[in-house]
């Protein structure tokens, strides 16, 4: 339903098409005005293109940006969820000592608070690759011919061309580049575990030793 909504949302003859148009329109005449070397180097390294606006072709609808646009309002709710829970379990006293103790705010923040929500992270990052990876009507609805996914790629091939064994050489590939991160994700967890119960029983021995000195 989301989708279909977008789909009216970025039609040719809707709003944010227009806004699109305009934005493109004034860019290039702020690019007319740049020095010859200056639109060169644009030019070059990417940011702006030689051929003028064409109404016709510069639609957001069919067209890789509207399938990543698209995706970010999908999937973001994906990604903001384990990072606040893991946030709101976060001692914020934590940074508040951190500051008295002459530590910058975003020092503070980089090296407190970003490791000590560093699983609701991780959960993050897993929660929007993985259906991000098998996404299949956000690119077939808003992507058109020339922006196809693996999740379309393995649909063609099995329902179209009939093809099985390509189909399922897709799909396993798939598989393995979702298994592989979740597998490294599990791995790196144990290890920042061990590592933590490592530190733990090095400072309790320590302390134990001073103790009986």
């Amino acid at each position: 339903m989301r989708v279909f909504a977008w789909k009216t949302l970025l039609h040719p003859e809707g709003w944010l098409q227009a806004c699109y148009l305009t934005y493109l329109k004034v860019s290039e005449w702020i690019f007319d005005w740049l020095p010859g070397f200056l639109q060169k180097f644009f030019i070059w390294i990417g940011f702006a293109s030689a051929d003028r606006v064409d109404p016709m072709l510069s639609t957001i609808l069919d067209s890789e940006s509207a399938v990543v646009l698209v995706s970010v309002y999908t999937f973001l709710p994906f990604a903001i969820m384990p990072m606040y829970t893991a946030a709101e379990k976060f001692d914020f006293s934590l940074l508040e000592a951190a500051r008295d103790l002459g530590a910058k705010n975003f020092y503070a923040f980089r090296k407190i608070f970003i490791p000590g929500i560093r699983q609701g992270i991780i959960s993050a990052v897993l929660m929007v690759f993985i259906p991000t990876i098998g996404s299949y009507v956000i690119p077939q609805m808003l992507g058109g011919t020339d922006c196809v996914l693996i999740g379309n790629k393995i649909f063609m091939r099995a329902m179209q061309n009939r093809n099985i064994p390509h189909a399922s050489a897709l799909a396993t590939l798939m598989a393995i580049s979702v298994l592989v991160p979740l597998g490294c994700a599990v791995w790196w967890k144990k290890r920042q575990e061990m590592r933590d119960r490592k530190r733990l029983d090095d400072r309790t021995a320590h302390l134990m030793t001073g103790g009986d000195e």
